[in-house]
Protein backbone atom coordinates (compact mmCIF):
# COMPACT_ATOMS: atom_id res chain seq x y z
CA UNK A 1 0.00 0.00 0.00
CA UNK A 2 2.83 2.35 1.04
CA UNK A 3 4.49 1.71 -2.41
CA UNK A 4 1.40 2.47 -4.22
CA UNK A 5 0.85 5.96 -2.49
CA UNK A 6 4.19 7.04 -3.35
CA UNK A 7 3.51 6.31 -6.75
CA UNK A 8 0.56 7.79 -6.48
CA UNK A 9 2.75 10.73 -4.79
CA UNK A 10 5.24 10.78 -7.73
CA UNK A 11 2.63 10.90 -10.58
CA UNK A 12 0.52 13.79 -8.81
CA UNK A 13 4.23 15.81 -8.44
CA UNK A 14 5.17 15.38 -11.95
CA UNK A 15 1.41 16.08 -12.96
CA UNK A 16 1.26 19.16 -11.14
CA UNK A 17 5.19 20.11 -12.08
CA UNK A 18 4.50 19.51 -16.11
CA UNK A 19 1.14 22.08 -15.54
CA UNK A 20 3.28 24.49 -13.95
CA UNK A 21 5.38 24.56 -16.71
CA UNK A 22 3.03 24.43 -19.06
CA UNK A 23 1.56 27.43 -17.21
CA UNK A 24 4.97 29.71 -17.20
CA UNK A 25 5.49 28.57 -21.26
CA UNK A 26 2.11 30.15 -22.19
CA UNK A 27 2.34 33.23 -20.04
CA UNK A 28 6.38 34.32 -21.09
CA UNK A 29 4.71 33.18 -24.90
CA UNK A 30 1.70 35.49 -24.59
CA UNK A 31 3.88 38.49 -22.89
CA UNK A 32 6.19 38.13 -25.26
CA UNK A 33 3.37 38.61 -27.99
CA UNK A 34 1.88 41.43 -25.84
CA UNK A 35 3.39 45.35 -26.92
CA UNK A 36 3.74 47.64 -24.23
CA UNK A 37 2.81 50.97 -24.21
CA UNK A 38 6.75 52.09 -24.53
CA UNK A 39 6.92 49.57 -27.61
CA UNK A 40 3.33 50.86 -29.40
CA UNK A 41 4.66 54.59 -28.96
CA UNK A 42 8.83 53.70 -30.71
CA UNK A 43 6.93 51.80 -33.50
CA UNK A 44 4.50 54.72 -34.57
CA UNK A 45 7.24 57.22 -34.49
CA UNK A 46 9.46 55.14 -36.26
CA UNK A 47 6.48 54.08 -39.22
CA UNK A 48 4.71 57.26 -39.16
CA UNK A 49 7.47 59.01 -40.60
CA UNK A 50 7.60 56.63 -43.67
CA UNK A 51 4.46 55.32 -44.07
CA UNK A 52 3.87 57.63 -47.38
CA UNK A 53 6.71 55.92 -49.27
CA UNK A 54 5.31 52.55 -49.25
CA UNK A 55 4.02 52.82 -52.60
CA UNK A 56 7.63 52.14 -53.70
CA UNK A 57 7.09 48.87 -52.79
CA UNK A 58 4.38 48.12 -54.40
CA UNK A 59 4.18 45.10 -57.39
CA UNK A 60 3.23 46.40 -60.56
CA UNK A 61 3.24 43.81 -64.07
CA UNK A 62 5.56 46.93 -66.06
CA UNK A 63 7.86 46.96 -62.78
CA UNK A 64 10.99 44.90 -63.22
CA UNK A 65 13.11 46.88 -60.06
CA UNK A 66 14.52 44.82 -57.41
CA UNK A 67 13.49 45.41 -53.85
CA UNK A 68 17.06 46.94 -53.42
CA UNK A 69 16.39 49.16 -56.14
CA UNK A 70 12.89 50.02 -54.39
CA UNK A 71 14.66 50.41 -51.29
CA UNK A 72 17.04 52.81 -53.37
CA UNK A 73 13.41 54.99 -54.77
CA UNK A 74 12.11 54.74 -51.16
CA UNK A 75 15.55 56.57 -49.94
CA UNK A 76 15.05 59.09 -52.50
CA UNK A 77 11.40 60.23 -51.47
CA UNK A 78 12.47 60.34 -47.86
CA UNK A 79 14.92 62.24 -48.54
CA UNK A 80 13.23 64.68 -50.75
CA UNK A 81 9.78 64.94 -48.90
CA UNK A 82 10.93 64.96 -45.38
CA UNK A 83 14.11 66.05 -45.49
CA UNK A 84 14.07 68.57 -48.16
CA UNK A 85 17.12 67.83 -50.01
CA UNK A 86 17.94 67.85 -53.99
CA UNK A 87 21.56 66.32 -53.55
CA UNK A 88 22.07 63.20 -51.33
CA UNK A 89 25.58 62.36 -50.58
CA UNK A 90 26.34 58.85 -50.95
CA UNK A 91 27.59 58.85 -47.63
CA UNK A 92 24.34 59.39 -46.40
CA UNK A 93 22.46 56.89 -48.84
CA UNK A 94 24.91 54.68 -47.35
CA UNK A 95 23.55 55.44 -43.75
CA UNK A 96 20.26 55.50 -44.47
CA UNK A 97 19.91 51.74 -46.18
CA UNK A 98 21.63 50.15 -43.43
CA UNK A 99 19.72 52.19 -40.55
CA UNK A 100 16.80 51.47 -42.19
CA UNK A 101 16.73 48.06 -43.95
CA UNK A 102 20.10 46.58 -42.98
CA UNK A 103 21.08 46.40 -46.64
CA UNK A 104 24.33 48.05 -47.72
CA UNK A 105 25.02 50.89 -50.52
CA UNK A 106 26.21 48.34 -53.60
CA UNK A 107 28.71 51.17 -55.42
CA UNK A 108 29.39 48.95 -57.74
CA UNK A 109 26.38 48.81 -59.80
CA UNK A 110 25.05 52.27 -57.94
CA UNK A 111 24.89 54.18 -61.58
CA UNK A 112 23.13 50.72 -63.06
CA UNK A 113 20.67 51.14 -60.84
CA UNK A 114 19.88 54.71 -61.15
CA UNK A 115 19.03 54.14 -64.29
CA UNK A 116 16.25 52.23 -63.33
CA UNK A 117 12.62 53.45 -64.58
CA UNK A 118 11.55 53.08 -60.83
CA UNK A 119 14.36 55.31 -59.44
CA UNK A 120 14.06 57.96 -63.17
CA UNK A 121 10.96 58.74 -62.86
CA UNK A 122 12.10 60.39 -59.22
CA UNK A 123 14.23 61.61 -61.30
CA UNK A 124 17.49 60.95 -59.19
CA UNK A 125 20.65 61.29 -61.14
CA UNK A 126 23.83 60.08 -59.28
CA UNK A 127 26.73 62.33 -60.37
CA UNK A 128 29.69 59.78 -59.95
CA UNK A 129 32.29 63.07 -59.77
CA UNK A 130 30.09 64.27 -56.96
CA UNK A 131 29.94 61.15 -55.42
CA UNK A 132 26.25 62.33 -54.79
CA UNK A 133 22.86 61.78 -56.03
CA UNK A 134 20.66 64.93 -57.01
CA UNK A 135 16.73 64.84 -57.53
CA UNK A 136 15.43 67.42 -59.62
CA UNK A 137 11.25 66.91 -59.77
CA UNK A 138 8.59 68.98 -61.94
CA UNK A 139 6.63 69.92 -59.32
CA UNK A 140 3.32 69.52 -60.52
CA UNK A 141 0.98 72.72 -61.11
CA UNK A 142 -2.40 74.00 -59.08
CA UNK A 143 -4.18 72.47 -61.91
CA UNK A 144 -2.14 69.45 -61.97
CA UNK A 145 -2.58 68.45 -58.42
CA UNK A 146 -6.50 68.78 -58.28
CA UNK A 147 -6.56 65.12 -60.65
CA UNK A 148 -3.53 63.61 -58.85
CA UNK A 149 -4.61 60.62 -57.27
CA UNK A 150 -3.41 60.56 -53.11
CA UNK A 151 -2.45 57.35 -51.40
CA UNK A 152 -2.88 56.49 -47.53
CA UNK A 153 -2.01 53.70 -45.93
CA UNK A 154 -3.73 52.84 -42.64
CA UNK A 155 -3.13 50.81 -40.15
CA UNK A 156 -5.15 47.24 -40.12
CA UNK A 157 -3.20 45.12 -37.04
CA UNK A 158 0.01 44.71 -35.53
CA UNK A 159 1.23 41.13 -34.53
CA UNK A 160 4.58 40.96 -31.99
CA UNK A 161 6.97 38.24 -32.40
CA UNK A 162 9.60 38.33 -29.85
CA UNK A 163 11.98 41.12 -31.39
CA UNK A 164 9.64 41.89 -34.78
CA UNK A 165 6.44 43.91 -35.06
CA UNK A 166 4.18 42.76 -37.81
CA UNK A 167 1.87 45.62 -39.41
CA UNK A 168 -0.66 45.05 -42.32
CA UNK A 169 -1.78 48.28 -43.72
CA UNK A 170 -4.60 48.83 -46.50
CA UNK A 171 -4.08 51.43 -49.07
CA UNK A 172 -6.68 53.72 -50.06
CA UNK A 173 -6.30 55.90 -52.88
CA UNK A 174 -8.22 59.53 -53.29
CA UNK A 175 -8.73 60.76 -56.63
CA UNK A 176 -9.54 63.90 -56.21
CA UNK A 177 -7.69 66.49 -53.78
CA UNK A 178 -10.83 68.74 -53.65
CA UNK A 179 -13.11 65.75 -52.55
CA UNK A 180 -10.77 65.02 -49.98
CA UNK A 181 -10.73 68.78 -49.24
CA UNK A 182 -14.37 68.92 -48.96
CA UNK A 183 -14.38 65.80 -46.70
CA UNK A 184 -11.70 67.34 -44.21
CA UNK A 185 -13.88 70.54 -44.15
CA UNK A 186 -16.74 68.67 -43.30
CA UNK A 187 -15.55 66.66 -40.65
CA UNK A 188 -14.11 69.20 -38.91
CA UNK A 189 -17.06 71.56 -39.07
CA UNK A 190 -19.14 68.95 -37.77
CA UNK A 191 -16.96 68.09 -34.84
CA UNK A 192 -16.03 71.59 -33.79
CA UNK A 193 -18.41 74.27 -32.20
CA UNK A 194 -18.45 77.87 -33.90
CA UNK A 195 -16.21 78.81 -31.17
CA UNK A 196 -13.73 76.40 -31.59
CA UNK A 197 -14.11 77.07 -35.73
CA UNK A 198 -12.82 80.46 -35.59
CA UNK A 199 -10.01 79.50 -33.22
CA UNK A 200 -8.43 76.90 -34.98
CA UNK A 201 -5.10 77.13 -36.39
CA UNK A 202 -3.48 76.90 -40.00
CA UNK A 203 -1.69 73.48 -38.35
CA UNK A 204 -5.25 71.24 -39.27
CA UNK A 205 -6.16 68.73 -41.51
CA UNK A 206 -8.23 71.29 -43.84
CA UNK A 207 -5.07 73.96 -44.22
CA UNK A 208 -2.77 71.35 -45.05
CA UNK A 209 -4.96 70.34 -48.12
CA UNK A 210 -5.19 73.65 -49.12
CA UNK A 211 -1.83 74.55 -49.06
CA UNK A 212 -1.05 71.41 -51.20
CA UNK A 213 -4.11 71.92 -53.36
CA UNK A 214 -1.80 75.68 -53.93
CA UNK A 215 1.42 74.63 -54.68
CA UNK A 216 2.90 75.34 -51.06
CA UNK A 217 3.45 72.15 -49.93
CA UNK A 218 4.37 68.37 -51.10
CA UNK A 219 1.90 65.70 -51.87
CA UNK A 220 2.66 64.30 -48.40
CA UNK A 221 1.14 66.88 -46.74
CA UNK A 222 -2.10 65.77 -48.60
CA UNK A 223 -1.08 62.52 -47.38
CA UNK A 224 -1.17 63.49 -43.61
CA UNK A 225 -3.85 65.65 -43.95
CA UNK A 226 -6.42 62.71 -44.94
CA UNK A 227 -8.51 61.15 -42.07
CA UNK A 228 -9.03 57.36 -41.68
CA UNK A 229 -12.54 58.71 -42.07
CA UNK A 230 -11.83 60.65 -44.89
CA UNK A 231 -10.07 57.75 -46.60
CA UNK A 232 -12.94 55.43 -46.31
CA UNK A 233 -15.77 57.49 -47.09
CA UNK A 234 -13.97 58.34 -50.57
CA UNK A 235 -12.09 54.90 -51.27
CA UNK A 236 -11.83 51.18 -50.86
CA UNK A 237 -9.18 49.58 -49.76
CA UNK A 238 -7.26 49.07 -52.99
CA UNK A 239 -4.53 46.09 -51.34
CA UNK A 240 -2.38 46.04 -48.47
CA UNK A 241 0.96 45.25 -47.76
CA UNK A 242 2.72 43.58 -44.49
CA UNK A 243 5.63 45.25 -43.35
CA UNK A 244 8.00 43.52 -40.92
CA UNK A 245 10.12 45.74 -38.57
CA UNK A 246 12.71 44.54 -35.95
CA UNK A 247 13.98 46.11 -32.88
CA UNK A 248 17.56 45.84 -32.60
CA UNK A 249 20.05 47.60 -30.56
CA UNK A 250 16.93 50.08 -29.29
CA UNK A 251 16.90 50.93 -33.20
CA UNK A 252 14.13 49.97 -35.37
CA UNK A 253 14.29 48.92 -38.69
CA UNK A 254 12.62 47.37 -42.00
CA UNK A 255 13.48 44.13 -42.22
CA UNK A 256 10.54 42.47 -44.55
CA UNK A 257 8.40 43.78 -46.90
CA UNK A 258 4.73 41.23 -47.74
CA UNK A 259 2.55 42.25 -50.65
Amino acid sequence: MKSVSKKKIATIAIILCFAFLLTLTILTFTKSRKMTDAESIALHDYSDSLINYFDNFKETEDSEASLYQKELAFAIDYFYYSESKTAITVEELKNFLKDNFNVELNTDTIEEDFNDPLLASKPAIYEDSEQKVHIEPTAPSKRERASIPITKYLEQSVKKKGSTFEVTYEKYVIESAYDALNCLSNQENSEESEEEQQERTSSDNTSKMMSYLKAKSPITAAQDAITPECAKELSEPKSTITIVYRAQNSKLYIEKIIY
